[in-house]
Parts: structure tokens; sequence; C-alpha cells
């Protein structure tokens, strides 16, 4: 009688191996495929001092790689720090980005005003947000980062 208790425990540890295994095989596979993981070689690192946070953010490191409401923004007067929320994090290491490493460009997508931030060491990576986020980063850093509006 004392087998199926401890069978029970036994397939039930399994099992949260298992999940947790495929959780972790599939965020180093988004990072890997959507260009996270390209970014984090040049720039890893975490931003410890900062004037602003913002967190809950969204930001697009591909057509696919959208990271909706899970990134944590810090911004001081020389980096932009970004970081993915705990669950997440496997396989996307913090990433610390010098202000003068980033361009950005609003333009329009469908609708929607975005701001694509090309980054000096990955050219060849996009990365999008949102002009609402570009405005508080660009505010955030006291004027250390400005980025191209289109001509009215």
């Amino acid at each position: 009688m004392e087998e199926q208790p401890i069978f029970a425990i036994f397939a039930l540890i399994i099992m949260l191996i298992f999940v947790a295994g495929l959780w972790s095989a599939i965020n180093l596979f988004v990072s890997r495929v959507f260009g996270w993981h390209k970014i984090s070689e040049q720039y890893w690192g975490q931003l410890t001092q900062y004037n602003k946070r913002f967190f809950m953010q969204t930001l697009a490191t591909s057509f696919l790689g959208h990271y909706s409401g899970i990134v944590n923004i810090a911004v001081s007067n020389d980096y932009l720090g970004i970081s993915v929320i705990f669950p997440y994090r496997i396989g996307h290491p913090p990433l610390k980005i010098p202000l003068e490493d980033i361009s950005g460009v609003q333009k329009t997508t469908f609708i929607f005003p975005k701001v694509h931030l090309q980054l000096r060491k990955i050219p060849a990576q996009d990365v999008t947000i949102s002009l609402r986020l570009a405005e508080k980063i660009e505010k955030a850093s006291g004027g250390a980062w400005t980025f191209e509006r289109p001509l009215s």
C-alpha cells in the first residue's frame, strides 16, 4: 500500500523536471532564433545604476520575435539596460547597451508609430520599440540619447 504514494511522488518529481527542462529548451530556442542571443554576445551586462526604470514593456527583435509585456528597461545617462522577467530569463541574459551604440528612427508600422533601433556592433539586428517607450527613454537619459523623427 505504501508503494502508491511513493510512485505518485516520484511521477510528480519526474513531471516537474520534464516541464522545467522543456521550458528551458523553449526559452533557449526563442533566444537563439529571434536574436536575443546575438545581442547578448556583444552587450551582455547588468545595469546597476540608473535614472529610471520601466517595467513590463514590449519590444521586438525580429518580425516574429516579440517580447510583449515581459521586458524591463533601465536607463542611465550612458547606458540602456534591458532584461526579461524571471520566468523567461533562461537564455535571455540582461543587456547593457551604451547609448552611443544605439541609433533610432521613428517609423509607422500599420497605424502605430514605432522606433526602430539599430545597434552599432550588430547593424543587421533590428530592435523595435513603441514611440511612447522611445520618448520615455529619451527623457530618462537626460537627452543623452535621441532618435530621428520624421520631418513634418
